[in-house]
């Protein structure tokens, strides 16, 4: 709900201790004003602005595709979550994004007219900051346990730092210590770049795998990429008074945060009901359900204005010399760490041999293995046999070469 800038100092003054648990932007916000005091000048400054932008009219723009590097930060097995687990991340996002969510159909009639299709999508990189082909996932074996709010899964030497933020969205995932399921850094940064990004927890990242109900939809992350994007909570994070602000009109003022699934009408603040299904509330995965045409036209603006890199950013390209079926661009192997087999795929039939060479820490080779990706795009390597530790597998098409973990 728009209202005074007042509601700006609020937020970064007050926030819910219940949803600390659900997400740590707010808190993070605070660091950067205590490490930066001229922070909260230039928040401000932007978010006047950004209560100026209008409501979207995103049928009247091309699509926008943004990169996505995911940084999979881990020290447990279970940590270092399946390339698929990962994909199917990209996939929430996109639907959840596009309107595409078929839960949308529970939205309250009232609300209807207000979901937006953002016209945002996202794909996993297909080429790093030099050029070179890869399949958007990063992964780092850490000495930490556990991880909070702050940078450590960002810098050495617990984390990895993040890619060109002007033409990458940073994911980090990771165990998050507390019950934290992530946080976000937002426009305007005053971090370094390496460190721009969202942060997630990895039991709340996509839709299978490690994903734990009640927040194995994916939702966790579409929540905190519209951080990223420059949209706060939609009850402006004022601890209950109702003087907080989203600086959004289209979004109803209400208390406080929710959580689980309310019983619609939930009235708080004289309105005649929370908007507790839209994606910046905290609710459960099952009862988040949409973007309103007010935060889109927030979003347009945040990357327009203030992210225009990612509009023209080539990192969702197969790079030059590489065909877009190429194995160079589209393998995948899961699962990483394994205790046999790993399963080795294309996503695409090549209609040619490929050469899986298998080596260990010293150099040596332990296994090599042809499979001809004819008839189908995937194989499995048989591992049972190798004592423990760490190989490296490297695929051949007799053209290129892909080394991978």
């Amino acid at each position: 709900m728009l209202k005074t800038l007042s509601g700006i100092v609020l937020l970064l003054a007050v926030f819910s201790a219940q949803g600390q648990d659900r997400c740590g932007t707010v808190q993070l916000i605070q660091q950067y004003r205590m490490q930066h005091p001229d922070w909260h000048e230039a928040y401000a400054a932007d978010s006047l602005l950004l209560a100026q932008a209008p409501a979207a009219n995103s049928s009247q723009r091309q699509v926008i595709t943004i990169p996505v590097v995911v940084h999979v930060i881990y020290k447990a097995p279970d940590e270092n979550i399946s390339d698929a687990q990962v994909q199917s991340q990209m996939d929430a996002l996109n639907r959840d994004y596009r309107a595409q969510n078929s839960d949308t159909a529970n939205v309250p009639q009232i609300f209807k007219a207000l979901r937006a299709d953002c016209r945002i999508e996202f794909c996993l990189a297909r080429q790093d900051p030099a050029g070179q082909p890869t399949n958007g996932i990063d992964r780092f074996l850490t000495a930490l346990d556990s991880f909070t709010i702050g940078t450590d899964m960002k810098t050495a030497p617990y984390g990895v730092p993040g890619w060109d933020n002007t033409r990458y969205l940073n994911i980090w995932v990771c165990h998050l210590s507390h019950g934290l399921l992530g946080f976000s850094s937002c426009p305007p940064n005053f971090i370094p770049a390496t460190q721009d990004g969202c942060v997630i927890r990895y039991t709340a990242f996509g839709t299978n795998g490690t994903a734990t109900y009640p927040f194995n939809m994916g939702r966790t992350a579409t929540h905190e990429v519209g951080h990223w994007l420059g949209l706060l909570h939609t009850w402006g994070d004022d601890g209950g008074a109702c003087s907080g602000s989203d600086l959004i009109d289209d979004t109803p003022n209400q208390a406080d945060a929710n959580f689980g699934c309310p019983t619609y009408p939930h009235p708080t603040c004289s309105n005649s009901s929370d908007m507790f299904m839209d994606y910046m509330d905290y609710v459960d995965d099952r009862c988040m359900l949409l973007f309103t045409y007010g935060q889109n036209g927030r979003m347009d603006y945040v990357l327009y204005q203030l992210r225009p890199g990612i509009l023209s950013s080539n990192a969702c390209e197969v790079p030059a010399g590489f065909a877009s079926n190429e194995l160079a661009v589209l393998l995948s192997i899961s699962p990483n760490p394994t205790a046999g087999n790993i399963l080795i795929s294309t996503g695409s039939v090549l209609n040619k041999n490929i050469v899986v060479t298998c080596t260990n820490q010293n150099g040596q080779r332990v296994m090599e293995q042809t499979f001809f990706f004819g008839q189908q795009d995937h194989y499995a390597l048989d591992m049972h046999l190798l004592p423990n530790g760490i190989y490296m597998l490297q695929l051949s098409d007799g053209q290129h070469t892909l080394p991978g973990k």
